[in-house]
């Protein structure tokens, strides 16, 4: 199913020595990308970007984040430590749910590299 429109995602990502919670706010012909990390100390920060609303929709297609919605990817047993992620989403009208403890679905790692290119 193509993506057409979003009001909200929301992606949390934790490990052992952080906590990063990203928000991607749909602003009619923009889209506001905000991270807030927290690290170990209590070393937080917030840094938001404006990316073309276009744009993020080509990434989210290109994702097939739609069809994310109901994946649950749990721990694998042969793995000792990873990345946990929480995505709460607004898409297409619907909401959208997805979780996994370093099992994620499809093309997960190419939206967080989008996410992490725009904000640097």
């Amino acid at each position: 199913m193509e993506i057409t429109e979003f009001k909200t995602i929301k992606l949390h990502l934790s490990g052992m020595r952080f906590s990063d919670d990203y928000e991607i706010v749909c602003e009619g012909e923009n889209t506001t990308v905000t991270e807030y990390q927290r690290g170990l100390r209590d070393n937080e920060h917030t840094t938001s970007v404006t990316r073309a609303t276009n744009e993020v929709l080509d990434v989210l297609n290109k994702c097939g984040v739609v069809d994310w919605d109901g994946f649950y990817g749990p721990h694998p047993d042969d793995v000792q430590d990873g990345m946990m992620f929480n995505l709460r989403a607004k898409i297409n009208g619907k909401s959208i749910r997805a979780e996994g403890s370093e099992n994620f679905p499809p093309h997960f790692h190419e939206l967080t590299e989008f996410i992490y290119k725009a904000l640097r």
